[in-house]
This record gives structure tokens, C-alpha cells and sequence, in this order.
């Protein structure tokens, strides 16, 4: 009986297959593959092919495969492309590695995603949010409460919302309130000031 004849895709799906991957894992192999074949790539095409790689390791996050997305965070970590931009460049690879137990990789990864947020400018991305998030988590298992947090404190930066958590410590009052508006001084800016409280009348 003469073999089946199997196209170069169909012998690449069934190379992903077995390789145990997720479903999430082999899609995304296929179209990055794709993404990769294209040479040279367009700016567009490096665009996507950055997308996929994030997408994927978050997909594996997902379906609890840890291994897989950390495959996948290292490829998007060691993209050229983002050879500039450290900060997003290891975002997930953080993620992952903190969920993973990755302790020493997380609290050396931490230093170089710090450093490269802070030389781009400090910039308010969410997408480093759980990245920054895992980092504090990791130094709270550690009973580190003081990198902990000043992770934390990274965290309300990189989320945009330094002002909203500094205005919740004023209007917390007391010591809070103290220490919230000398912050709030040091930038530059000042509390709003509370809303008047509405009077209740007798009927």
C-alpha cells in the first residue's frame, strides 16, 4: 500500500500535535510560522507576529499550560524588535516565571524591567501591570514588605494611576492623608478637595 502524501502544513500540524502542545499553542505556532516565512517581514508583519506571541502566552497562561507560555514569553522576550523597549519585551516572560515559582528569575528579571521602564520615561502602560503585580506578589511570599511595597507603588505608576491612589491616602485622613499629600506636593500637584457632605433633613 503506497504511504499518504501530507503537505508540508499538514506535516507541520502534526509535528505541533506531537509535541503535546495546546490547541491555543498550535494555532498560534501555525500563524506565526506563517508570520516568519514572510521574508522580509513587513513592519505590519512584526506588529502582528509581536500580538501573536503575547496572545499565545497569555492562551497557555490560560489553559494552565505554565511551560508552554513561557516558550512563547521567551520568544517575545528575545524579539529584536523590542530590543528598545525591555520593559515590554519581558513583561510576560515576569508574569509567567512568577506564577511559575520562578523565584530567582523573577527578582533578577524585576531589576532589568525596572531599569527599562525607568529609562523609556516612566510611561503608564497596563500591560505591565500584571507583570509589576507578580513582582510584588513574589516579595510578599517572601515576607519582603518593603520591596513589596514599593512594588506596589511601581504598580499604581504603571497603571496611570498615581494620582487617584495618592488622593484616596488624603482623603483616608489621618497619617495617610499626611503622607499622601506630601507626595502629592512632590509632583507638583494638590488634593482635590472633598465634595461637600450632603445634610440630611428631618421630614
Amino acid at each position: 500500500m503506497a504511504g499518504v502524501e501530507i503537505s508540508p502544513r499538514e506535516a507541520e500540524v502534526l509535528e505541533l500535535i506531537g509535541a503535546h502542545l495546546s490547541n491555543a499553542e498550535i494555532a498560534a505556532g501555525l500563524c506565526i510560522s506563517v508570520l516568519l516565512s514572510s521574508r522580509p517581514i513587513s513592519p505590519a508583519g512584526t506588529h502582528e507576529l509581536i500580538d501573536a506571541l503575547g496572545i499565545v502566552t497569555e492562551s497557555g497562561l490560560g489553559a494552565g499550560d505554565v511551560p508552554g507560555a513561557r516558550r512563547w514569553a521567551r520568544q517575545l522576550a528575545d524579539h529584536p524588535s523590542l530590543a528598545e523597549v525591555g520593559h515590554r519585551a519581558t513583561c510576560r516572560l515576569l508574569m509567567v516565571d512568577a506564577l511559575a515559582g520562578n523565584v530567582d528569575e523573577v527578582l533578577t528579571g524585576s531589576v532589568r524591567i525596572l531599569d527599562a521602564w525607568r529609562r523609556a520615561g516612566s510611561p503608564a502602560r497596563s500591560l505591565l501591570c500584571p507583570a509589576v503585580a507578580a513582582v510584588a506578589m513574589i516579595h510578599g511570599l517572601r515576607d519582603d514588605h518593603d520591596a513589596r511595597r514599593e512594588w506596589q507603588e511601581v504598580l499604581f505608576d504603571a497603571a496611570g494611576c498615581r494620582y487617584q491612589s495618592l488622593r484616596t491616602l488624603v482623603l483616608a485622613g489621618g497619617d495617610h492623608a499626611e503622607r499622601g499629600a506630601a507626595a502629592l506636593a512632590d509632583l507638583g500637584l494638590a488634593p482635590m478637595a472633598p465634595g461637600p457632605t450632603p445634610m440630611m433633613t428631618a421630614e
